[in-house]
């Protein structure tokens, strides 16, 4: 950029936001070391938004747009800048940016232990994030953020209405994934309280949402013929654990097994 335009973006949140999201976009490792100067100066960042603009919602921010644009750049030079920034205390002096952090880091498979350690620290019993960050730990979906998932699902220091969304909500819209299942079959073999190992039946095997939601925002599963043939398999062994090690009323076991003949037909139907 010339002198002058230099002046005008840094004079200018809208010329400045256009110069930002071009390096976002960039491949180049010099523009995006620039990027990264910039989303860790103080100063820079209170020119792309302004002390009222954090008073709103964090996607209205120009630095949401620019977010955005970093986690779809799949150049590892990109990413680097995301995982830099979860030790940023410029950038992360703000809420809305930590928000914008926990969901820009889920394209980056498998997680990388920075990330998840930062995901770890906002996802703490009242922390005002771990909304955000449950649903970026299932949607990213890698080993190592289900693990932290599993891990925060056995903490009793959560809330009851808490834990009982995850199932409800994230896990159910998630139930196709290898990761998660198996992470399901270790909870079902572990210390987690007896009331969410059988929601846990309900949400793998059924879908209630009069129960679940109320007037409330209906979550909806995904297609069961949309699962992996890996996905099907390992569904389909742990409908036979839940019947074998939980204590199901009858109404579940009738649930259990009729998904374990709808697995059956899928696989038959896809050669499986």
């Amino acid at each position: 950029m010339s002198d002058k335009t230099n002046n005008n973006a840094s004079e200018d949140p809208n010329v400045l936001y256009s110069h930002t999201c071009k390096l976002a976009r960039s491949t180049k490792e010099n523009e995006l070391a620039s990027l990264r100067t910039s989303l860790t100066n103080t100063a820079l960042l209170a020119k792309l938004d302004s002390t009222e603009a954090y008073e709103g919602p964090a996607v209205h921010l120009r630095v949401a747009g620019v977010m955005q644009i970093l986690a779809e750049n799949s150049s590892p030079l990109a990413w680097n800048i995301l995982i830099e920034l979860t030790n940023s205390p410029a950038f992360l002096e703000h809420r809305a940016r930590v928000e914008l952090l926990i969901q820009a880091l889920v394209p980056i498979k498998p997680a990388p232990r920075e990330a998840v350690d930062f995901w770890e620290r906002h996802f703490q019993p009242e922390d005002g994030y771990s909304s955000v960050t449950v649903w970026a730990l299932l949607d990213n979906g890698s080993e190592p953020a289900i693990a932290l998932f599993e891990k925060k699902m056995l903490d009793s220091m959560f809330p009851e209405t808490e834990r009982e969304y995850w199932l409800t909500a994230v896990v159910l819209q998630h139930r196709n994934d290898l990761p998660l299942l198996q992470a399901c079959d270790r909870m079902l073999d572990s210390s987690l309280e007896e009331p969410y190992r059988l929601l846990l039946v309900d949400v793998l095997f059924d879908y209630k949402p009069d129960d679940w939601y109320g007037a409330r925002y209906w979550y909806k599963p995904p297609p069961r013929n949309d699962a992996t043939p890996d996905a099907l398999e390992q569904l389909r062994a742990l409908a036979q654990k839940a019947l074998e090690t939980q204590p199901l009323a009858k109404s579940r076991q009738e649930k259990v097994n009729q998904l374990i003949q709808d697995i059956d037909k899928i696989m038959h139907e896809k050669n499986l």
